[in-house]
């Protein structure tokens, strides 16, 4: 009877253990929907229009990015208490999923065309930096 019973608790530890290490990676995983806006301005430099909506989606697809997943880092090199380098880098990395991209023309007083696009993403934040 006491052999019984030890049996049934390390099975019942066995099991906690799994949930543990289970549980984790399925709890903490999240889609997020955001929402990013990009501008490009369209002049006279021998670009297309489909180029300019091209440059103004990826600037937003980055802004949208820039919300869920930025990783900031820093060096500074110094020498008698004089600052010889000071870099500080922001780093957006992260897998995406475009639901939706919107373009938005404005002709300006200068006959240059602002090209805005308004991206909408879902991001896994477990596919982050």
């Amino acid at each position: 009877m006491l052999l019984e019973f030890a049996k049934k608790i390390i099975h019942i530890g066995a099991v906690a253990l799994l949930a543990v290490f289970i549980s984790p990676g399925i709890t903490l995983a999240e889609v997020i929907t955001v929402e990013g806006s990009g501008l490009y301005i369209l002049d006279e430099h021998n670009e297309t229009m489909e180029q300019a909506k091209e440059k103004a989606r990826e600037d937003a697809l980055r802004a949208a990015l820039e919300q869920v997943a930025v990783t900031i880092t820093g060096a500074t090199d110094e020498a008698n208490q004089v600052i010889l380098h000071d870099e500080i880098v922001a780093v957006a990395a992260g897998v995406m999923k475009v639901q939706k991209v919107k373009y938005d023309l404005k002709v300006a007083d200068d006959d240059m065309v602002e090209v805005r696009a308004t991206v909408t993403v879902e991001v896994d934040t477990d596919e982050v930096n």
